[in-house]
């Protein structure tokens, strides 16, 4: 298929790697997606002393990794965090997993007598509004290879928690803009919710260089600018026979 192509636009520099064990080099680039979500939204930080807030959105599919958040949640519970709240929001629509994998969650929720400590939020028409409630939001992953939901949730003004591979790296400068951790590792998850919970001035000065960082990298015009610079040179230096 790409013998056809003079050019391959890829969202993310992970997808550049893998692409690249296959595909000449130099008909790859890759321009990172643009996004349609808000941006310029009222930085806020949540300080509700009654409550922390995280969030986990994606679908209910098996390589978003809840299951990190899950277990994360279950050593913080046991550490005597009881203010901490996770919510996640997840697509069921057509989705082969959903039969199976759903109540495999909510098994490991019952299982570890989490009932108290997450909710189920299933699809949400006003993610803005959610998003407003909430102090993180979490990208657990096993490999996402750009991760709008990063982007969105740095331009809500929320400290966002990644796991440390493929497209997350790319978004995420960790302790810069956000915090990484090692997927598949519901400890250091844990340590770094803990973290961002008991030092609230660090976590305000990390979501606000995230949200500052947004606003200038990841918009819909940049991205529609750099797809159209590449599409004109392509055609310019095109030989046509």
């Amino acid at each position: 298929m790409h013998r056809m192509s003079d050019r391959i636009i890829l969202i993310s520099q992970a997808l550049y790697d893998e692409y690249s064990k296959s595909v000449p080099n130099d008909k790859l680039i890759a321009i990172p997606n643009g996004i349609n979500s808000p941006l310029g939204l009222p930085f806020h930080v949540h300080s509700d002393p009654k409550h922390f807030n995280i969030l986990l959105t994606g679908r209910l599919v098996p390589d978003k990794g809840h299951n990190d958040a899950i277990l994360a949640m279950k050593i913080l519970k046991d550490r005597g965090f009881e203010k901490i709240h996770l919510f996640m929001a997840g697509s069921l629509q057509a989705n082969m997993y959903i039969d199976w994998y759903e109540d495999e969650l909510k098994n490991l929720i019952a299982k570890n007598s989490l009932e108290d400590c997450i909710t189920f939020c299933v699809e949400v028409t006003n993610m803005v509004g959610l998003r407003e409630k909430m102090d993180v939001e979490l990208m657990t992953a096993i490999k996402e290879t750009f991760g709008w939901v990063t982007i969105e949730g740095m331009c809500s003004g929320l400290v966002l928690i990644g796991s440390n591979t493929g497209g997350t790296l790319e978004l995420i400068k960790d302790r810069e803009t956000g915090l990484l951790y090692q997927q598949g590792d519901e400890k250091n998850l844990a340590d770094k919710i803990q973290e961002v919970y008991q030092n609230p001035d660090f976590a305000e000065k990390i979501a606000w260089a995230g949200y500052e960082y947004t606003q200038t990298h990841y918009t819909a015009e940049k991205n529609v600018q750099s797809v159209y610079t590449v599409m004109k040179e392509t055609v310019r230096n095109k030989t046509y026979e």
